[in-house]
C-alpha cells in the first residue's frame, strides 16, 4: 500500500475524532497536541530518526483519559566497506508510520498542575523504504514497504503551563509485530504541546 492513501485514512480519522473532541469538551476534559521527538528500533542501532505527530484526548475520568495519535518518522542509514580495491556502498531512505490509540492513567487528580501518568498504547504502523547498493563496478536499488501491529507502554508527566496550555514529555516502550520472525522492540521518546479545551 502506498503511503499517501494510508496518510489520508490517518489524517481523516484525526479530524473526525478532533471535532467529537471539541463537541464534548466543555468542562476541560479534552485536548489537542502536537508533538516532536525521536523514534530507535533496538535491534537495528541505526534504524532510527526524527519523530514528528500529534493527537487529541478525551478524560472521561478524573485520572484517566483516552487518546488517538498519529507519528511520522522519516529514516535513514548508509554504510561502506572497502576490500580488495572494490568500495561499497550500500543507503537507504524511507519511513514509519505509527498511528492508533491507547489510555493514560494518572497519579494525580486534574487539579495537580504536574500530574504524572502511565500511557497504554495500540495500533499499526506503515513504513516504505527504498535502498541502494553501490560499488565500484555497479548500481542496483531496491523499494518496498510493509505493515504491522504493535502495542506500547511508558511513562509520561503532564505539566499545566497555564489553565489552557501545557507540556507532555514521554517515553514510550513499544512492540511492533510483522506477523513473522521480524517483530521487533522499539521506542518513542517524545515532547507533546497541548491545548485544552473549555473553562
Amino acid at each position: 500500500m502506498k503511503p499517501g492513501p494510508v496518510l489520508l485514512r490517518v489524517a481523516l480519522i484525526l479530524v473526525a475524532g478532533s471535532a467529537a473532541l471539541l463537541a464534548a469538551s466543555d468542562g476541560g476534559k479534552a485536548d489537542v497536541y502536537g508533538q516532536v521527538g525521536y523514534f530507535h528500533e533496538f535491534e537495528t542501532p541505526s534504524d532510527g530518526g526524527f519523530l514528528a505527530g500529534g493527537g487529541a484526548s478525551y478524560r472521561f475520568r478524573n485520572c484517566a483519559a483516552v487518546f488517538g495519535e498519529f507519528d511520522y518518522t522519516h529514516l535513514s542509514a548508509s554504510a561502506s566497506s572497502a576490500s580488495y580495491g572494490n568500495t561499497t556502498t550500500a543507503t537507504a531512505s524511507g519511513f514509519l508510520v505509527q498511528f492508533g490509540g491507547g489510555l493514560r492513567a494518572y497519579l494525580l487528580p486534574p487539579s495537580s498542575r504536574v500530574r504524572p501518568y502511565f500511557p497504554v498504547f495500540g495500533g499499526m504502523w506503515h513504513s516504505g523504504a527504498t535502498a541502494t547498493l553501490t560499488t565500484s563496478y555497479s548500481s542496483e536499488t531496491a523499494t518496498g514497504s510493509s505493515d504491522g501491529g504493535l502495542m506500547g507502554v511508558g511513562f509520561g508527566v503532564e505539566v499545566g503551563l497555564t489553565p489552557h496550555w501545557g507540556i507532555r514529555p514521554e517515553f514510550r516502550f513499544l512492540r511492533e509485530f510483522a506477523g513473522n520472525s521480524d517483530d521487533s522492540n522499539a521506542m518513542n521518546l517524545t515532547l507533546a504541546l497541548y491545548y485544552r479545551f473549555g473553562k
